[in-house]
């Protein structure tokens, strides 16, 4: 008997970093809307924002943001994921411009920085209210001649294998763009739902796209994983489990199984569904 569902699912944190700040395992992403009416230019309004938080001033920065980024995003909470992101690309040195762009009915300003080690576009996504209620980096380039890194210690597989089965997740295995995206409380709440569904992640197959098959033991689980210069993860996916129920030989304790962990799968999807 199978179950296929959807699980957990993080995107490319390579190239679109999602700051984070309204990616809750419990609420998904919020609903951004088009247009602004009224106010500055979105323009005017993107680079001011990046400009106070530069300078450490997400005080006044967060007056510029939707309700729901304030939220999501406090000031405190922001200056540490500002701190973050110097420390893996350098000091902000400046910016060099900035362009509005619609696209899926969002519209959006990308404000090119300068930073120590790298370049990078800051976009910020508005609501129809003109507020700011989106934020993440893209296009990160290094911003000069790079020292050549050291070859990671891990792999890819085995850097997978360790975060499905070592506890406690350590915050020292993912880049920090990566928790800028999704915590470690994110991650022990996202391993815990799968082992609870799954059972144990016990092996690995590679798959000819570059992923890997996971097995665990009440099923199976499709993972990708990305490491950066230093062998930290920036890029993590779980998609497309499915349940195999075996080790059950009576017909009624295989449909009572079945039964009970599809409907386990309804409700932890219910909570960890954000793709």
């Amino acid at each position: 008997m199978s179950h296929t569902r959807r699980l957990i699912a993080w995107p490319a944190v390579r190239l679109l970093i999602i700051l984070g700040l309204v990616l809750l395992l419990s609420g998904g992403l919020p609903t951004w809307h088009a247009g602004a009416t009224g106010g500055p230019p979105l323009t005017t309004t993107a680079t001011t924002v990046v400009s106070l938080i530069s300078r450490g001033n997400v005080a006044a920065a967060e007056g510029y943001f939707a309700p729901v980024l304030q939220a999501a995003a406090p000031a405190a909470r922001l200056q540490q994921l500002w701190q973050q992101l110097t420390a893996q690309f350098g000091a902000f040195v400046r910016q060099t411009g900035a362009q509005e762009q619609t696209a899926n009915g969002i519209q959006s300003v990308f404000v090119h920085c300068v930073f120590a080690r790298d370049t990078a576009d800051l976009v910020l996504s508005f609501a129809s209210s003109g507020k700011v209620d989106g934020l993440h980096v893209v296009n990160i380039q290094p911003a000069g001649p790079q020292a050549t890194s050291a070859p990671p210690g891990i792999t890819p597989a085995a850097a997978l294998i360790r975060v499905l089965t070592v506890r406690p997740i350590q915050a020292s295995w993912f880049a920090p763009t990566f928790l800028i995206a999704v915590s470690i409380a994110q991650m022990d709440q996202a391993m815990a739902g799968l082992t609870t569904e799954l059972g144990p992640c016990t092996s690995l197959r590679p798959l000819p796209d570059g992923g890997y098959q996971v097995q665990c033991r009440d099923g199976t689980v499709e993972g990708r994983i990305h490491l950066e210069s230093q062998g930290r993860i920036d890029d993590l996916t779980l998609t497309t489990p499915q349940l195999t129920v075996r080790g059950l030989h009576a017909p009624g304790a295989v449909a009572g199984r079945a039964a009970a962990v599809d409907a386990l799968l309804t409700k932890r999807l219910q909570n960890h569904q954000f793709g």
